[in-house]
């Protein structure tokens, strides 16, 4: 039977998981702000990017139901919501009202931040509840500077990097129809019934090297010789350990263990293997979603007072950034 997909969101990451499940078979839906239905009505162009190809594309997104307000959706059922908007884009008093037109759908969360699996799981039964991270990158294609075949939402599938989906208590047959679909359509995944708490470490590592990276003008040249990437190495630390006392569960041993000199040697390597201007998309991408970076900080900063871990670090930045 053909799977009904609704997906809150057409940015980058909703097209892109849209456009597989699409090719695994699914019938696709988005869920958008009024001034987008147009927009998601007349499909979208992607490209896919690869470290030993140019882009390939455009590959077509088309055959896409939209909706647009709660009312639209009496009557119709899906078998899978996703939730593809930022931490942010989930408060505001909408998703209540949203999760009572779905009836018993599987709802995939893609949200990154410290306490937004127990905020979805206080509004949804945890048994239809997959929490996922995002495997890839995508961005609105071309940004400035880059030459590019065309316009519309590249994306890239770094190898050995499958999005982990999954939750401890979601039914397995709900798991499996949703890793099975983006299999299908090209997409690796894996399954992890503790990715839920496994996703807060990763943010963890990101959210204090953005704030760097802003205080240095998104320079990956200023910031690798900046004394705040040695403040963002500490305070990586101080946010896996605000994480492990909010989980219960030992940061994963490479985050806990990471050096300023390894990110300084990231930030030399990965511009030269990466197929995109990397410093041009981080200020473009984290730019567009500073809100959910300082939402993530503040958040750590209250857990830290909750839990009585020392966050000096993670505070110099954050001040340092306010008051910039």
């Amino acid at each position: 039977m053909t799977q009904r997909i609704l997906l809150v969101g057409a940015g980058a990451v909703g097209q892109v998981f849209a456009y597989h499940l699409q090719r695994g078979g699914a019938d696709i839906a988005m869920y958008v702000r009024p001034k987008y239905v147009e927009e998601c009505s007349k499909g979208f162009d992607l490209f896919e990017l690869g470290v030993t190809h140019k882009p390939r594309g455009p590959l077509r997104l088309d055959d896409i139901e939209v909706f647009s307000s709660p009312d639209e959706l009496d009557g119709r059922a899906f078998d899978q919501v996703w939730l593809c908007v930022s931490s942010t884009g989930i408060q505001g008093g909408w998703l209540d009202e949203f999760l009572s037109k779905i009836g018993d759908a599987t709802l995939v969360s893609l949200q990154p931040g410290p306490t937004d699996a127990a905020f979805i799981t206080a509004r949804y039964p945890a048994e239809r509840v997959i929490h996922g991270l995002i495997g890839f990158i995508a961005y609105t294609a071309p940004l400035p500077g880059e030459r590019f075949p065309g316009e519309g939402m590249a994306f890239w599938l770094p190898p050995l990097s499958p999005s982990p989906m999954g939750s401890e208590s979601v039914e397995q047959a709900r798991l499996d129809a949703v890793t099975k679909l983006l299999e299908r359509g090209g997409l690796a995944t894996k399954q992890d019934r503790q990715i839920a708490n496994k996703s807060v470490f990763p943010t963890a590592l990101l959210s204090p090297f953005l704030l760097a990276l802003e205080l240095e003008d998104w320079k990956l040249g200023r910031v690798r010789g900046s004394t705040w990437l040695t403040a963002a190495s500490e305070a990586t630390r101080e946010a896996c350990e605000v994480m492990s006392a909010q989980v219960g569960q030992p940061a994963p041993a490479m985050l806990a263990s990471q050096r300023p000199w390894m990110l300084r040697a990231l930030l030399g390597v990965a511009p030269k293997v990466m197929p995109l201007p990397l410093e041009t998309y981080l200020e473009y991408h984290f730019t567009k979603v500073g809100d959910q970076t300082r939402t993530t900080i503040a958040t750590y900063l209250e857990l830290a007072d909750e839990h009585h871990v020392e966050t000096p670090n993670l505070r110099a930045l954050h001040d340092a950034l306010v008051t910039r």
